[in-house]
């Protein structure tokens, strides 16, 4: 016996419209006794954009390095690289 999956045409990452949520994780998707929690404000951070965290970000790419804070997202970024601390 053999099982065809297509895909291509039902790519279950595929989002079907604008400004909808992803997909929660199949086991909680239709659990109503754990809403999707909102991260508190406290957490949040500034995005980055100092001049010295342009410049370490221009010395990087100019060297055709990328770092670990640019792969994994890091929410520091902006702290470190205004230091010129980087991680390649």
């Amino acid at each position: 016996m053999t099982t065809i999956l297509d895909l291509i045409n039902n790519d279950p990452r595929k989002r079907s419209g604008e400004g909808e949520r992803a997909e929660r994780h199949p086991e909680k998707a239709h659990r109503p006794d754990q809403p999707v929690a909102r991260k508190p404000p406290w957490i949040r951070v500034k995005a980055p954009g100092s001049a010295l965290w342009r410049e370490t970000g221009a010395l990087l790419k100019e060297s055709g390095l990328s770092t670990v804070c640019q792969e994994a997202s890091c929410p520091n970024i902006g702290e470190c690289w205004e230091k010129k601390h980087a991680t390649s």
